[in-house]
């Protein structure tokens, strides 16, 4: 079963929503990757390619974020929330209440 048209909006407003916090919290992409010369801000972009493409990809062997099935997507979520909240930071998985008028 592939990810739903819900998941798609909760993927992808999850990743703004750790992009701004960790902007927020001063956390460069230099300082958590630790292989740019050039200190860059965080995007909902970035941080799909640079975070949650790799570990997907480590974890599911799938390339594309629209490829996982939709239990996948949680154990993706898991992994990466460990590692943030390591770093101090937590985003709770977006709900409906949290997308309203989106």
């Amino acid at each position: 079963m592939k990810r739903t048209d819900k998941q798609n909006r909760s993927l992808h407003k999850w990743f703004e929503q750790v992009a701004n916090e960790m902007n927020e919290r001063g956390m460069t992409v230099e300082m958590v990757l630790s292989t740019y010369k050039v200190q860059i801000d965080w995007n909902k972009t970035r941080f799909k390619e640079l975070v949650w493409r790799p570990v997907q990809e480590a974890l599911t062997n799938k390339a594309s974020s629209t490829e996982p099935e939709t239990n996948e997507y949680i154990e993706i979520y898991d992994h990466i929330n460990r590692w943030l909240s390591e770093q101090g930071v937590h985003i709770p998985w977006p709900d409906r209440f949290s997308q309203m008028g989106e």
